[in-house]
């Protein structure tokens, strides 16, 4: 017996042999951290030519590594309550 190859869906998990297919939660804060790592690199690499180059650090840098730092730490609590919540839901009746 042959059986039909089903296309992959972004988003959703690959199907179940018996035939279930349920979707994929949703990774909260991934964004987020990603956006925050980003922040983090620039306002490093912001510092370090202001250093090479002899000027004196501004705030600038400084209010950027913090910014990351604080939407790194908020896309982190919104994971962790993602996960929290995605292992109290019901299963679904079949």
């Amino acid at each position: 017996m042959r059986t039909r190859a089903v296309p992959y869906r972004a988003g959703r998990r690959a199907p179940d042999p018996r035939g279930e297919d349920a979707p994929a939660p949703p990774v909260r804060g991934a964004v987020l951290k990603v956006f925050a790592v980003v922040l983090m690199a620039l306002a490093t690499l912001n510092a370090m030519l202001a250093w090479r180059g002899g000027f004196s650090l501004s705030g600038m840098p400084t209010a950027l590594f913090l910014a990351g730092l604080a939407l790194y730490a908020f896309g982190a609590a919104r994971g962790r309550a993602g996960r929290a919540s995605a292992g109290s839901r019901p299963e679904h009746a079949p």
